[in-house]
C-alpha cells in the first residue's frame, strides 16, 4: 500500500466531510449515552452539520494548508495546519505580552 500526500482540491469535499463525519460518529455517539438523550439534544442538536460546516470552512480558509492522502487514488485522510510561520508568531507575541506583565509586576 503507498499512500500519496497531496494538496486538496475542491472535488475532494465530499470525501473529507464523509471521512470526518465517521471518525467523530462514535465519539458524538459515547456523548450521548453519557449525557443522556435530552441533554444531548439540546448541547448537539445537528453535529453532522456542524462538522460538515467545520471542513466547508478549513478548506476556505487560507493561513491553513489542507493536506489529502490516498491511497490507489481514494482518500483515505487529511490533516489540515496552520502554517509553522503563524504558530511562531503568536507565541513570541504571547511571550512578548506575558514578559511585558511579568517584568511590570516586578516592580510594582
Amino acid at each position: 500500500m503507498i499512500i500519496q500526500i497531496r494538496p486538496f482540491n475542491k472535488s475532494d469535499m465530499n470525501d473529507l466531510i464523509t471521512l470526518t463525519l465517521l471518525a467523530f460518529e462514535p465519539i458524538f455517539e459515547s456523548f450521548e449515552k453519557i449525557l443522556g438523550p435530552h441533554i444531548y439534544a439540546i448541547i448537539y442538536p445537528d453535529w453532522r452539520k456542524r462538522q460538515k460546516e467545520g471542513v466547508e470552512k478549513i478548506s476556505q480558509d487560507s493561513k491553513i494548508s489542507l493536506l489529502i492522502a490516498e491511497v490507489d487514488e481514494k482518500v483515505v485522510g487529511y490533516i489540515a495546519m496552520k502554517s509553522m510561520m503563524m504558530i511562531q508568531r503568536k507565541f513570541n507575541y504571547s511571550q512578548s505580552i506575558l514578559n511585558t506583565r511579568t517584568m511590570g509586576s516586578a516592580h510594582s
